[in-house]
């Protein structure tokens, strides 16, 4: 299998990440709707900026935003003089997890955050090679290196539970195949190996949950695509494009379980779905007033909560939850952020924490660039 190279296909998955993809509207009638629960409907919210292109940063240079349940949110960032960091901050000053000065030639566009206020993220080296690390704002701990380490390459999308155990994809050394591991910085072990398993090797980012369970993306041969699960011991298939999906990408699992991810249907159109054991319910679909999903969603929370970023066919486009976005609006095109108003959300699948709180990030149409935090507000507040 051909591969492109990890920094060329990362830099398009971030340049994907801020399109919005399009299709007919159509959703398979053999899934059933959500409908929309109390918990669902979206409240009014309060936003705090975690961090602002006006303030030292390259407009372009900000990644996805992940947000753990103390309310702290990690970002990639390029700072003016060109130097890249990977941040964590709640609103009132940012701690630096790692300091690209002299150390990083690229950072993933995508770290992960645990409720310790650990992140881990992908990095190629000024001095050479490649390696997947996690950090808290002391010493970074090494997951996996390719220099010295047994690993060819990586993919750049990382993910971390509050075990500390950070799921990764990479290439090992001696053509011994792409796999699919799980270190801490003491112990790794390989989930598959193309090698040895069904799996056709794939650079796509991995979910996992605090149960060690881990979700991801897979080529099976030439022509089918799916989405697993796996325990460590076996593998549960939770969609396969042999069946009415024509693709499957970004799947993210909750502590249950629970798989959401997106899909393109058969039959025309798009759709956001959950899955556990071989029940899938249809989250969300283009069906409705929704034209199409962007690129770096879903995210799920432990509540089974799914949030997303969508187009609107009335031409919004922003951040929903739930199945309607009328009742499920978060933020979008035209409101109010930052002193200024949004233009354009950006929003991943660690964007959503199990208090409801959201983490994007939003172009301005001042032509800043900002990550921000979305906090529902009880009902009856003013604030």
């Amino acid at each position: 299998m051909k591969h492109w190279t990890h920094k060329t296909a990362t830099i398009l998955a971030a340049l994907a990440i801020m399109l919005v993809a399009g299709g007919p509207v159509r959703a398979a009638e053999s899934h059933k709707e959500t409908p929309v629960t109390e918990r669902q409907i979206a409240p009014a919210y309060r936003f705090t900026l975690i961090a602002d292109s006006a303030k030292g940063f390259d407009t372009f240079g900000f990644g996805c935003a992940a947000i753990n349940d103390k309310g702290q949110v990690a970002f990639r960032a390029i700072r003016n003089n060109g130097v890249t960091i990977v941040a964590r901050g709640e609103g009132k000053g940012l701690t630096i997890i790692a300091n690209g000065r002299n150390l990083f030639d690229f950072v993933g566009y995508n770290p992960s955050i645990n409720d310790k206020g650990q992140v881990s993220f992908a990095a190629s080296l000024d001095a050479g090679g490649e390696g997947i690390f996690r950090g808290d704002g002391g010493a970074l701990t090494t997951i996996g290196s390719t220099d010295p380490g047994r690993y060819d390459y990586f993919g750049f999308d990382t993910v971390i539970n509050n075990r500390g155990e950070v799921a990764f994809k990479g290439a090992l050394d001696a053509n011994a195949g792409q796999g699919l591991f799980v270190g801490d910085g003491r112990n790794t072990r390989t989930v598959y190996l193309s090698t040895s398993s069904p799996f056709g090797g794939s650079l796509d980012g991995p979910s996992i949950n605090d149960r060690g369970q881990v979700a991801f993306f897979e080529y099976l041969g030439t022509d089918e695509q799916g989405i697993f699960r796996s325990n460590g011991r076996n593998f549960v298939t939770i969609a396969e494009t042999s069946g009415p999906f024509g693709y499957l990408s970004y799947p993210t699992i909750n502590k249950d379980g629970l798989v959401a991810f997106q899909a393109a249907l058969d039959e025309g159109g798009e759709a956001i779905l959950t899955g556990n054991d071989g029940s899938l319910t249809t989250v969300a679909s283009t069906e409705g007033p929704i034209s199409s999903f962007s690129y770096g969603g879903p995210a799920l929370n432990d509540k089974g909560v799914v949030a997303y970023a969508a187009s609107l066919d009335d031409g919004d486009q922003g951040l929903f939850i739930g199945s309607d976005p009328a009742t499920g609006r978060v933020v979008g095109i035209g409101d109010a952020l930052g002193g200024s108003t949004v233009t354009n959300v950006v929003f991943c699948r660690e964007g959503l924490n199990n208090k409801g709180e959201l983490a994007f990030q939003a172009q301005l149409d001042d032509g800043r660039t900002v990550i921000a935090r979305a906090e529902p507000l009880k009902s009856g507040s003013n604030d």
